[in-house]
């Protein structure tokens, strides 16, 4: 798998669970099957922003939206 692919994944999981309250690494890198080490590591390398940091942002942005 390509970091192209590694990312478009992740952002996929992400998205089909902003609501789960285990998205984490954790739940991400068995998804997977890849180590948490080396997915954040790809992950923070092309989009700036650490997993954590990035499901925090999007969850604030669906609460603002959900607000309105």
């Amino acid at each position: 798998m390509n970091t192209y692919n590694i990312i478009a994944k992740t952002i996929e999981l992400i998205e089909n669970n902003l609501d789960n309250q285990s998205l984490n690494i954790t739940f991400l890198s068995k998804q997977l099957y890849l180590s948490s080490y080396y997915l954040q590591r790809v992950f923070y390398s092309k989009v700036g922003k650490t997993i954590g940091s990035y499901i925090r942002e999007r969850r604030l942005t669906e609460a603002g939206t959900d607000i309105k």
